[in-house]
C-alpha cells in the first residue's frame, strides 16, 4: 500500500536527495509505509525504536542507492527493493544479538548523552556524573569527512532534520573537522593562537591555498585551527571531570588531506592535552591505512593520557 506524501518525503524531494538519487522513489515509499505501520503497532518508545533502527540500519545502501569508500557516493539506482524482506532480515539479527546477550554476565548498564564534546562535563554533570575513572573516544580528524552527510539520509527519514539550519544545528555543536563546517562565528581558533607547532602547520597549508580557486580551499588553514582549538576546549572539559591517574584513550589518525601536508594528529593532541592535566602515557600504533589518494601510509594512533594530580601539576 502507499502512503501519501509526507513531511519526510517532501524534505527528501526538496533537499535534493532524492533527485541525487540517494534513494528511488519506490523504496522510499515502501519505507515510509513501513515506518507508518511501526509508529502505529509499537506504540511504547522502546519496541518502536528497535524495529526503527530495523529499518533504517540499511536504508542508505540496500533500500537506498548509495555506497561507502570511504566517502558516501551514489551507487547503481535500485528501483525495486523488497523492504520487507531487508526489514525482517535485521529485526532476526536483533533477535539473536538478544539472546547472546542473556546468555551473558551483566556487565553493567549503558547512558547515551547528547551534546557538544567541547562542553563534555556540564554534559555530563547535568546528568549525574561527577567523576569518572577512564574514557576512550575517537574524535574527527581534521580531514575533509563530512559526517553529518554519511547519515544525512536516515536523520531526514527519522524526522531529525526537516530543514536546513537542522542540519547546521547539529554541525555546529560538532568539533570542526572539515571546510563544509566551518561557520563565521566560530572561534575556536583563540585556544591554539600560542602553539607554534599547530600554526606553522596551518600557515604552510595557507601558502599552499594561494591562487587556489576551487571548492573550499580557503578555508583549509581554518580547519587545521579550528580543529585543533576544539580539542583544546574539549580536553579542558573532561580534565575537570577525570580523577587523578584516571586514563584517557584517544584514537585519532594522521593526516594529509590538504595538499599532502602531513598533520601528526596525535603527536599535536599529545601537546595540547598536557596543558589541560594530562600527561602523554603512550603513544600506541593502532593500525596503518592506504588512503584514498596518495600510495603513502597513514597512521592511526591510541593516545594513551593519564590524568595528573593537582599537587603534582602545582
Amino acid at each position: 500500500k502507499r502512503v501519501k506524501p509526507t513531511a519526510t518525503y517532501h524534505y527528501l524531494e526538496n533537499s535534493g536527495m532524492l533527485t541525487r538519487g540517494w534513494i528511488s522513489r519506490g523504496p522510499l515509499n515502501d519505507a515510509l509505509a513501513l515506518k507508518a505501520a511501526i509508529k502505529r503497532v509499537a506504540p511504547t518508545s522502546a519496541i518502536r525504536n528497535v524495529l526503527l533502527v530495523a529499518l533504517i540500519s540499511d536504508l542508505s545502501t540496500k533500500i537506498g542507492n548509495m555506497k561507502y569508500g570511504p566517502e558516501i557516493y551514489r551507487g547503481r539506482s535500485r528501483r525495486h527493493v523488497d523492504v520487507w524482506k531487508v526489514f525482517q532480515t535485521n529485526v532476526l539479527q536483533i533477535l539473536r544479538d538478544l539472546e547472546k546477550i542473556e546468555e551473558t554476565e551483566k556487565l553493567g548498564g549503558t547512558r547515551i548523552f547528547l551534546g557538544d564534546a567541547r562542553g563534555c562535563a556540564g554534559v555530563l554533570r547535568t546528568n549525574g556524573i561527577r567523576r569518572i575513572h577512564a574514557a576512550i573516544s575517537s574524535p574527527p580528524y581534521p580531514t575533509e569527512h563530512d559526517y553529518t552527510r554519511n547519515t544525512r539520509l536516515e536523520l531526514a527519514f527519522l524526522d531529525f532534520i526537516t530543514t536546513k539550519d537542522c542540519v547546521r544545528g547539529i554541525k555546529q555543536n560538532m568539533i570542526r573537522s572539515h571546510t563544509k563546517g566551518i561557520y563565521t562565528s566560530d572561534r575556536d581558533t583563540d585556544y591554539i593562537r600560542d602553539y607554534i607547532s599547530i600554526n606553522k602547520l596551518a600557515d604552510l597549508v595557507e601558502e599552499m591555498c594561494e591562487g587556489k580557486t576551487y571548492g573550499f580551499a580557503r578555508l583549509y588553514p581554518t580547519v587545521i585551527r579550528e580543529y585543533f582549538g576544539g580539542m583544546k576546549r574539549h580536553f579542558e572539559s573532561i580534565s575537570t571531570v577525570m580523577s587523578p591517574r584516571a586514563r584517557y584513550a584517544v584514537v585519532v589518525g594522521d593526516q594529509a588531506s590538504y595538499f599532502g601536508i602531513h598533520i601528526p594528529t596525535a603527536k599535536l593532541l599529545g601537546e595540547l592535552a598536557e596543558d589541560c592535566g594530562f600527561e602523554v602515557e603512550n603513544t600506541v600504533l593502532w593500525r596503518e591505512r592506504r588512503p584514498s589518494t596518495g600510495s603513502k601510509l597513514i597512521k592511526e594512533h591510541a593516545l594513551i593520557l593519564k590524568k595528573v594530580s593537582p599537587t603534582r601539576r602545582g
